[in-house]
């Protein structure tokens, strides 16, 4: 798992470098979001906010590959709907931009083109997930081949 939270802090250093668009804080002063590894912390949600959230949701490992899943939330306080709507999208764009575009990671994780992503609206807080489906490209099983070829 190791590897794992190397790809997250890969993907945390690619997005803070990228998100460059202010919100505002439930104060009202302008921030460009934080970024974590794992999900936004809860308990003090109205100090982090705007705040992204890098975690490996979930992953499969199957005969003939790894798959791992990254999700990415953005969350983000409303004061006002139609601008925050409008910011939501072009980093939910950046991001997945960003992160598909450099392909491979750590010499090992292939970025799959399939991502999919949906905004959540919660009152005082805009929320949108991405997720990211990885392959470790170097951990394909070959140890079922002769198998998986009737052999």
């Amino acid at each position: 798992m190791k590897k794992v939270y190397e790809l997250e802090q890969e993907l945390k250093k690619i997005i803070e470098k990228s998100i460059t668009i202010e919100t505002n804080t439930t104060e009202g002063s302008p921030k460009t979001p934080e970024v974590f590894i794992g999900p936004v912390p809860s308990e003090r949600i109205d100090e982090i906010v705007p705040a992204i959230g890098i975690i490996a949701s979930s992953g499969v490992n199957t005969l003939e590959s790894k798959e791992i899943n990254i999700k990415v939330s953005i969350l983000l306080y409303v004061d006002n709907t139609k601008e925050i709507y409008q910011k939501l999208y072009q980093m939910i764009d950046i991001v997945i931009e960003k992160v598909l575009d450099k392909g491979i990671y750590l010499e090992e994780f292939e970025a799959c083109t399939e991502t999919s992503w949906e905004l959540d609206s919660n009152g005082m807080y805009m929320a949108g997930e991405i997720i990211f489906k990885f392959l470790r490209t170097k951990t394909y099983r070959t140890d079922v081949d002769a198998w998986i070829l009737g052999e």
